[in-house]
């Protein structure tokens, strides 16, 4: 697809193809983007979207996709009023009701879908060894619940009384996420007065190229002590370790950052991996998660790989060649962005999504790495869950999304089947009024 630039398309344009055929074409889901918009203005007479995710997130993105394909049918009003069928909202808690609005969205989509798709399933054209899903619902610790619990009362008190707390309530969701993942995401061992004498003694003994600053003068100092004050307790362990002679002794504690829960349980299935001739891919969604993880898997002496945005394209294949090469390599650390697409790892036959994406099908296609031509061995999906934190509601949202995908797609013969996996699934809490038509396909495919 190209995308680049609008003198691409007016090049294209002069062209005049009969057909234009678009591959990745989730990315026309959403209208208002210049992607969109720029090919949109390629003139064609018959155009073809290719695309393994033609829904994301919700209805919406599938009908910007056939609007896309035939603009002239799907326009003005038409397009407005389909909108308008797809945003019925039901407290999620209400399954019944939930569970009856989805076979009717369910319903209309397909109808709308069928006469402009052609659909294959993986499995329809592949013979591929079996992939489960396992949850794991891992408990906090005393420190990590003090942490979270904390996160979660300063939200309500701000936001109490508050006729607009939507951005509030954005950044608490984020910290909060942050929280149940592992607490040293956040700056609480380094206090200001430590970060104050550990930026005196740099000052004093290290030249400006070393602290990756223009000057001593004043203002950088300053600069400088209030970049450290935004860091977390890991980065700032991470600067402890580059510079160990100066502010080594104002470090963590030695691998402390093993006793959080979620990397007991990491180290806990990786050791019997390594006993049993498994190998995992482990996914997160954040670089500073994979710092964690790389040091973690360092002391405790255990190979690895590692795949992260940091990593620079031409690094890449060298380093998903060492792992496939080296069955002596138990792990591969991959962040979700930049392990979710075309990459091939067959040599793992485990998964674990250390945590997981609010789209669904970010992850699905993250751990579809694993599961695809050239596998052996059955592949196993791993979800670590931190319990009664908002990594709970998340999966439920995404267990939902799912489900709904599966009844959209036809895949599910008796759409009752629908209500009662979201039965069986929902075991993490409650979480807000979502759209029950909120949907991510997780194998639909367009051929």
């Amino acid at each position: 697809m190209v995308e680049r630039s609008f003198e691409d398309i007016q090049w294209l344009a002069k062209l005049e193809p009969y057909a234009a055929i678009y591959d990745e074409g989730h990315k026309l889901k959403n209208p208002g983007t210049m992607v969109y918009k720029n090919l949109s203005q390629l003139p064609s007479e018959w155009r073809l979207v290719l695309t393994g995710t033609p829904v994301q997130n919700n209805l919406k993105e599938l009908l910007s996709l056939l609007s896309f394909v035939e603009p002239t049918l799907f326009e003005g009003n038409i397009m407005q009023d389909m909108h308008t069928i797809f945003e019925a909202k039901v407290p999620n808690k209400d399954v019944l009701n939930f569970a009856a609005l989805a076979k009717e969205r369910v319903t209309n989509a397909r109808t709308i879908m069928v006469p402009f798709i052609l659909q294959r399933q993986k499995d329809e054209v592949l013979d591929l060894p079996k992939k489960i899903d396992t949850l794991i619902q891992v408990p906090m610790d005393d420190n990590q619940r003090t942490l979270y619990e904390g996160i979660k009362t300063s939200f309500l008190q701000k936001s109490k009384g508050k006729a607009n707390a939507s951005k509030d309530k954005g950044n608490a969701w984020q910290q909060l996420r942050k929280a149940a993942i592992h607490p040293h995401l956040f700056r609480r061992h380094f206090t200001d007065s430590t970060i104050d004498k550990m930026v005196d003694i740099l000052w004093a003994k290290c030249s400006p190229e070393e602290l990756y600053v223009q000057s001593k003068e004043d203002r950088h100092r300053i600069k400088y002590r209030d970049q450290l004050r935004s860091e977390s307790d890991f980065d700032l362990h991470l600067l402890c370790k580059q510079l160990p002679r100066y502010i080594g002794k104002f470090d963590l504690p030695h691998r402390s950052w093993e006793k959080a829960p979620k990397v007991q349980k990491l180290l806990e299935l990786v050791k019997g991996y390594q006993e049993n001739g498994d190998r995992c891919l482990v996914f997160s969604r954040y670089d500073m998660v994979m710092d964690v993880l790389r040091d973690t898997l360092h002391f405790a002496d255990i190979n690895y790989c590692d795949l992260s945005g940091r990593l620079s394209v031409a690094d890449r294949f060298p380093e998903i060649e060492r792992f496939n090469d080296n069955p002596e390599i138990p792990v591969f650390l991959l962040t979700t962005g930049a392990g979710g697409t075309g990459l091939n790892l067959t040599a793992a036959n485990k998964i674990i999504i250390f945590d997981q994406s609010d789209n669904p099908q970010d992850d699905v296609q993250a751990s579809n790495r694993a599961h695809r031509i050239g596998q052996t061995r059955e592949v196993e999906v791993i979800r670590l869950i931190t319990e009664n934190t908002v990594e709970g509601l998340i999966y439920n949202s995404c267990v939902k999304k799912l489900m709904l995908a599966a009844s959209v797609e036809g895949r599910v013969e008796d759409e009752e089947s629908v209500e009662e996996e979201c039965r069986r699934r929902m075991l993490l809490g409650e979480d807000e009024d979502i759209n029950v038509v909120s949907i991510a396909p997780s194998q639909m495919a367009l051929n």
